[in-house]
């Protein structure tokens, strides 16, 4: 039995499952003392040939840091689970990047052999949703060893060779020399996203952080209503504390479980 995800993505498995993947947009925006995480909350599931969607919690959270995940999260035959992967990665160590340090560490295996088993169970998916594109990509958020709230991404990519390759961890970070100090990234589904920023290069100096991570998640649920839905969640990492701003689907049962409820 496999699972992955179709276009960022869908869980497949022989009777699927759907977990948050590319039909998937996440969202982070830092600024001083603070960083928003947010994700959209629908779930596409497939069984056969039927579809039918559902809202579902996509930030997993815990006491040291959150996260959000996009790509190939569950391969059964495989053993392969990628929110157990990044609750252990979280429950490390206070300091994010020793976090997605210690995940690169753990879940390196068990990728491989995801990613091997979607390959040979479901080759047309995986040509369709993961060779030669970002397979996965995972959204940290946390605290640097000076409590400071960060974000950090951890991509994983198959080349046109079948092989996986890491590139490595990106830091959302801010300038504070800029007048206003502020960074912006996206995983999953991104391109009216982008096509927004384009068009509008000033918008992210003039709009608040809140309105920001709430419009681009916007942008893409309107343009790919099919993929990315509502309800939106947001959670704020500040010196302060962990804090939901909008739960969406996500409710204290739904943190332990990897595709919240259908």
């Amino acid at each position: 039995m496999g699972a992955t995800c179709r276009n960022l993505k869908i869980i497949t498995v022989f009777i699927l499952v759907a977990y948050p993947c590319r039909a998937t947009t996440i969202v982070a925006v830092h600024t001083r003392g603070q960083v928003l995480l947010a994700a959209d909350g629908q779930i596409t599931y497939y069984v056969g040939n039927k579809t039918w969607t559902g809202k579902g919690c996509k930030i997993i959270r815990t006491s040291n840091c959150a996260f959000a995940a996009r790509g190939v999260l569950l391969q059964t035959a495989a053993h392969f689970n990628l929110q157990n992967l990044g609750q252990q990665a979280c429950q490390s160590s206070a300091n994010l990047p020793d976090v997605v340090a210690n995940f690169a560490k753990i879940a390196r295996d068990p990728i491989l052999k995801g990613l091997g088993a979607v390959r040979a169970d479901e080759p047309k998916s995986y040509r369709r949703n993961v060779w030669n594109q970002a397979a996965i990509e995972v959204v940290f958020a946390g605290y640097d060893r000076n409590r400071q709230p960060t974000a950090i991404i951890k991509r994983y990519q198959v080349n046109a060779s079948n092989q996986v390759e890491e590139p490595p961890a990106e830091t959302v970070g801010i300038n504070p020399s800029f007048k206003k100090a502020i960074a912006v990234a996206y995983a999953g589904e991104y391109a009216a996203i982008q096509s927004f920023l384009t068009a509008n290069p000033t918008w992210i100096d003039v709009t608040p952080p809140l309105e920001i991570a709430r419009k681009l998640l916007q942008l893409e649920i309107h343009s790919k209503a099919r993929g990315v839905g509502k309800p939106i969640a947001i959670l704020r990492i500040g010196t302060d504390g962990i804090s939901w701003i909008d739960r969406g689907a996500c409710t204290d049962q739904s943190q332990n479980s990897p595709g919240g409820s259908p």
